[in-house]
């Protein structure tokens, strides 16, 4: 992404020195990357896509790796969040970005590609007033899974939060053999939209689960996590 930077790393390994280049983004040419499995792809494109709003041309770039993680933002919540952000800072129209395979943690497989074209100019915004909220979305995706599992899910869900607000809407995205990895699993994705256009977000992976959870308990302990996150 980058053009003239410079890293030194120590013969100790306890120090490093980086000197920034220009942030071209690869003068637009394609770029393609393995994230480690460690972590999610959410866990670099934290850092990559505030880079791109500043770069000198378009960045097109392919992740490989982690979609849904137990220690990262998935990418479900991660899109949502962002646009919305960008947008408050009238950047919202510079960012495109499309899950093409969903990948489970720890076998990942997942591929996401993002374009993304520089900021021209960026808004001052204030963000104070947290609001009340006024409706929850959700996405509830599901790979090499009975899609069953996810509607149960759902489900329970709805149910907890229509105790509290009429505006609840969840979906399910069921992805077959060829559009996902090798894990099998299911991922939760809750987002909570205030009066005031905050986004308060909660995710779930239970792709590397040994114990066996039922949907219905598993749609209680998010819905009480996003409502204690709220």
């Amino acid at each position: 992404m980058t053009n003239g930077s410079e890293i030194n790393i120590n013969k100790t390994g306890t120090r490093l020195i980086l000197r920034p280049g220009i942030i071209d983004s690869n003068e637009g040419l394609p770029i393609e990357h393995d994230c480690d499995l460690e972590r999610s792809i959410t866990y670099f494109l934290e850092c990559v896509l505030i880079l791109g709003i500043f770069g000198k041309t378009t960045l097109n770039l392919t992740l490989n790796g982690n979609t849904d993680d137990s220690l990262d933002q998935s990418i479900d919540s991660f899109k949502s969040v962002m646009i919305h952000l960008l947008d408050q800072f009238g950047a919202g129209n510079t960012l495109n970005l499309k899950v093409k395979k969903r990948g489970y943690a720890p076998l990942g497989g997942g591929v996401v590609v993002i374009n993304q074209a520089y900021a021209k100019k960026l808004e001052s915004i204030s963000l104070i007033d947290e609001g009340k909220i006024k409706k929850v979305r959700g996405l509830v995706t599901s790979a090499k899974v009975s899609p069953q599992l996810t509607t149960r899910v759902v489900d329970k869900l709805r149910e907890i939060f229509n105790d509290y607000i009429p505006d609840v809407w969840i979906h399910t995205d069921h992805y077959k053999k060829g559009q996902c990895g090798e894990q099998p699993g299911y991922a939760v994705s809750l987002i909570a939209e205030t009066t005031t256009g905050m986004f308060l977000t909660k995710d779930f992976n239970f792709g590397n689960k040994k114990e066996f959870i039922l949907p219905e308990d598993l749609g209680q302990r998010c819905a009480y996590a996003m409502l204690d996150e709220i």
